[in-house]
C-alpha cells in the first residue's frame, strides 16, 4: 500500500491533500501592540485634553501657535485612527488567515509616518523654545534643528 492510499484510501487520485493546520503564537508581536494601542488612546486622550485647555485659556495668542497646535492635534488623530485600524485588520479582519500575517499593513505604515510628523513639529517647537530663552544664541538650534528634521528620512 502506497503512502496516499494511508492518508486517502477512497479515490485517491483525485483528492488533493490539504496543507496542515499550523498554529502561530503571535502573543509576543501583537498582543504588545494592542496594548501599545491602548496606551496610544491614554496619551491621545490627555493630548486632547492639553489643545481644549489651550484654545481655552490662550484665545488671543498667534494664529501661528494655534495652527501648529490644529496640525498636531489633526496628525495626532490620523495617527491614532489608523493605528485602530491597523490593528484591527491583522486581529480581526484577518483572524485565521496566516498568510495574512506576511502581508504589509499599510494604515501601520502610515500610522508611524504619522507619529514621526508629530514629533517632529514638537521638537521644533521646543527647539524655538530654547533658542527664544536662551537670548537667540544660534548654537543649541544648530544641532538641535538637524536632529529634529533628520528623523523624518528614517
Amino acid at each position: 500500500m502506497t503512502w496516499d492510499k494511508i492518508i486517502f484510501p477512497i479515490m485517491s487520485d483525485s483528492l488533493v491533500p490539504c496543507t496542515p493546520i499550523t498554529y502561530i503564537n503571535v502573543d509576543a508581536t501583537y498582543g504588545p501592540q494592542l496594548g501599545g494601542l491602548f496606551c496610544a488612546f491614554m496619551f491621545y486622550g490627555a493630548n486632547c485634553v492639553q489643545v481644549f485647555v489651550y484654545l481655552v485659556n490662550y484665545p488671543d495668542d498667534k494664529i501661528s501657535h494655534k495652527a501648529m497646535v490644529a496640525a498636531a492635534w489633526t496628525t495626532d488623530t490620523a495617527h491614532q485612527i489608523l493605528g485602530a485600524v491597523g490593528v484591527w485588520q491583522y486581529l480581526i479582519t484577518g483572524f485565521g488567515k496566516y498568510d495574512y500575517l506576511e502581508k504589509n499593513n499599510v494604515p501601520l505604515f502610515m500610522a508611524l509616518i504619522c507619529s514621526v510628523i508629530v514629533s517632529t513639529i514638537a521638537q521644533l517647537f521646543l527647539t524655538r523654545r530654547i533658542w527664544q530663552l536662551s537670548g537667540r544664541f544660534w548654537v543649541f538650534p544648530a544641532f538641535l534643528i538637524p536632529a529634529s528634521v533628520s528623523q523624518l528620512g528614517r
